[in-house]
């Protein structure tokens, strides 16, 4: 997973590198040759970008939902496990604490895999940009 983040932010740098190299010198020079040969080598490479971000968001997928159960897995244990001593009185405060267990197990599985995924990769685009 973290190989295709790697190649979908490398890839995400060819289309500056396109532009720049089209209007700096294609464009003067009038090579029509280059560019289609550029153009064609840029389409491949979104044609591949496309590929890797759906297998990396389904491996995301995937990873996300083996979190989703060890984690319930985990709440309904420790729920099932509480002695009746423990329990709170009313039984909405009791549903309560279990939906807010359900949040964070949300939270957990999705938006934390892919910001620990693309963390490194936002770091160094702005080490790069303010260089």
């Amino acid at each position: 997973m973290l190989g295709a983040a790697l190649l979908i932010n490398v890839i995400a740098l060819a289309m500056p590198l396109f532009t720049m190299n089209v209007y700096d010198r294609v464009i003067p020079n009038r090579a029509l040759e280059t560019l289609w040969v550029l153009a064609l080598g840029v389409i491949l490479l979104v044609a591949v970008d496309l590929v890797l971000r759906l297998l990396r968001g389904y491996f995301i997928d995937l990873a996300s939902a083996r979190i989703d159960m060890q984690l319930s897995a985990q709440i309904m244990e420790r729920v099932l496990g509480v002695r009746m001593e423990a329990r709170p009185a009313a039984v909405g405060a009791f549903s309560a604490n279990l939906r807010s267990f359900e949040v964070v197990r949300d939270f957990i599985t999705s938006a934390s895999v892919t910001a620990f995924i693309d963390l490194p990769f936002a770091l160094l685009f702005v080490w790069l940009c303010h260089r």
